[in-house]
């Protein structure tokens, strides 16, 4: 275990040595978040980018008048993975960053768990044992999101949210006023997806899903 911790440790400073490497002069900043699954001995290796900036547990500013509030957290899980939290802890930790945000409604909330019953947060549910629930032949599916990232984002409608964490999700909702966006992934086929976002004094111009 202290093996795998260490790869994994050795592999993200690398990363952050790439993206200087290739970021550098471009003028374009680069936030991050570790995710629910990743082991908190990533969190040093983060911080030795002099380009990168983890935002987790923060607000932090971005140009212009726009800032970031970033959470790599998640509600529980059937795998117990390092950074869970029980969903009213969540809305709490949440609340506490929102109130120390200029104005919330410029901020973007860039969470790794997406809001419960968005339709970002949909996955198969499963069972004691882990396996997939079935019915008549199909599996169930339902939202696995967290009711502490909802009633934060309705509670202070955020200028756009950005979550991952259910990877067969992808897309685009509201919640409330507010934009939230899931790219989804397919780490397993190598497809990379993203989203490209048009920001604009008056709001969310355009959102553009991309992938490659």
């Amino acid at each position: 275990e202290r093996r795998f911790h260490a790869e994994i440790r050795r592999r993200v400073e690398e990363w952050m040595t790439l993206a200087a490497e290739r970021m550098s002069g471009s003028h374009v900043p680069i936030y991050l978040i570790p995710g629910n699954d990743d082991p908190w001995e990533i969190d040093d290796a983060l911080a030795t980018s002099d380009y990168c900036v983890n935002v987790d547990g923060r607000v932090v500013d971005m140009p212009g008048d726009l800032q970031v509030l970033g959470s790599g957290k998640s509600n529980p899980t059937p795998w117990r993975t390092p950074r869970e939290v029980p969903d009213d802890d969540f809305r709490e930790e949440l609340t506490k960053l929102a109130q120390s945000a200029r104005d919330p409604r410029r901020t973007i909330f860039l969470i790794h768990c997406p809001p419960h019953g968005s339709g970002l947060d949909t996955a198969p549910l499963l069972d004691e044992s882990l396996r997939p629930t079935v019915s008549a032949g199909d599996v169930l599916r339902g939202p696995v999101g967290s009711t502490g990232v909802r009633q934060a984002e309705e509670d202070f409608r955020p200028l756009l949210g950005l979550h991952g964490h259910i990877h067969e999700s992808g897309g685009e909702a509201k919640v409330g006023s507010t934009l939230v966006l899931n790219p989804g992934s397919e780490a397993a086929f190598g497809i990379l997806r993203g989203y490209i976002v048009d920001v604009s004094p008056d709001g969310i111009e355009r959102a553009f899903r991309v992938e490659g």
